[in-house]
């Protein structure tokens, strides 16, 4: 499997804390079809978060850039039989709730290109940016290696 390092789309500001965070990307083969729709057949790139095991989509590949240098890294929660499995039960944007039901899609990994990613996660007092996409999470999951206590469990 290859690694890469991708560029932040959000850049940091002086203050910052950065980490690395682990992404897997597969390409995907993707059939749907549908009553009141014609069949589509199209390839995309599936992206699967390292950490939370959830798909997100990236429109464009983000440059790459070289090595970690020295920003230290969270180890992924997924295997990689995991990430290839989470990728063929995605659902690759077809509607949810009552739409679903005259839908049909059919997902093929290509797990040759499987490929495990790093990007920034930017921590910002108790939120955390992400580098890839810009969305802007709560550290939840992430306090352990920051060096915070984890929030307590209701």
């Amino acid at each position: 499997m290859k690694e890469c390092y991708f560029e932040s789309v959000v850049l940091p500001r002086a203050g910052d804390r950065l980490l690395w965070a682990p992404v897997f990307s597969v390409e995907v083969e993707i059939f749907q079809k549908g009553l009141i729709r014609r069949p589509t057949y199209r390839f995309e790139r599936l992206w699967i978060d390292g950490l939370t095991g959830r798909e997100f989509f990236c429109h464009q590949v983000p440059p790459t850039k070289e090595g970690p240098g020295e920003i230290s890294s969270v180890p992924p929660r997924l295997s990689e039989r995991d990430a290839l499995l989470r990728a063929e039960a995605s659902r690759c944007g077809l509607p949810e709730g009552w739409r679903s039901w005259a839908s049909y899609l059919s997902v093929k990994v290509r797990s040759e290109t499987l490929q495990l990613g790093w990007r920034h996660l930017i921590l910002k007092e108790d939120r955390v940016v992400d580098g890839l996409t810009g969305k802007d999470h709560e550290l939840g999951l992430l306090a352990p290696f920051v060096g915070l206590s984890p929030p307590p469990r209701c």
